[in-house]
């Protein structure tokens, strides 16, 4: 979490260019851990490589790999975030949760999750589509909570643009008190779609079974991505970031 908020403030208001440079970076340092970060970089490089390095020391492989491609997702998907505020543009609702997916950050967390709970799951699993809309489903409420806990403090930055309150109000020309509202029945609405999907994990209903070692590792990494959506509740009110 510490990484992510480094490369946070590092970009978060930085023109294309540099937020490019910088990501660049990040992806380096994740795909080559061991390799010397050049002198006068700027710091995410060695930030990020020890990071990756201490994370990564215990690993299995199908973990690291699936951590390297979604790392490699968030950055890209920062790069974007800056293109879209250079050019001031203010995503629709639609679009900015789409966007969002990679952009919040979770999915490099959720390989975190899975070395945490000592998972060894194959990427033949893992990518079915029923895990793949349960991840997306916990990004989009990750997004949601978070952008209204942090609302008040980028309004008064200037700097809400990229927060589905402002989304919400320009493109659907609603109030505050409205676009509050529409979050709260979004969020409803996905935290369900997310319940049925992991009965369907658990119940085997459209969800293959591949053996009991692996159905048993699969629930627990749904629990695993439940923990997100609680942890992420949890830690905003407790760090009062």
């Amino acid at each position: 979490m510490n990484t992510f908020f480094v490369i946070e403030e590092q970009t978060d208001n930085e023109p294309l260019d540099v937020v490019q440079e910088r990501c660049d970076i990040c992806v380096d340092a994740v795909m080559n851990p061991h390799k010397p970060r050049p002198k006068g970089e700027n710091i995410l490089g060695e930030v990020t490589r020890q990071f990756w390095v201490t994370a990564s020391s215990d690993m299995p492989l199908v973990v690291v790999e699936r951590f390297q491609h979604t790392w490699r997702g968030y950055l890209d998907s920062v790069v974007r975030q800056a293109a879209n505020r250079d050019r001031k543009r203010i995503l629709h609702p639609e679009e900015y949760l789409a966007e969002r997916v990679n952009n919040i950050g979770a999915w490099p967390c959720y390989a975190i999750g899975e070395q945490c709970a000592r998972l060894n799951i194959p990427h033949e699993c893992m990518e079915h589509p029923i895990l793949e809309r349960m991840r997306t489903c916990v990004s989009h409420l990750m997004t949601l909570t978070n952008d209204l806990f942090s609302y008040r403090k980028e309004k008064i930055a200037n700097d809400s643009d990229y927060n589905a309150i402002t989304n919400v109000m320009v493109h659907f020309h609603t109030d505050l008190s409205g676009a509050v509202q529409w979050i709260s029945d979004r969020h409803e609405e996905v935290l369900v779609r997310f319940w049925e999907l992991r009965e369907k994990v658990i119940n085997k209903d459209g969800f293959p079974s591949w053996g009991p070692e692996l159905d048993r590792q699969i629930i627990e990494y749904t629990g695993v991505l439940a923990d997100h959506i609680r942890g992420n509740y949890e830690w905003s009110w407790h760090t009062q970031r």
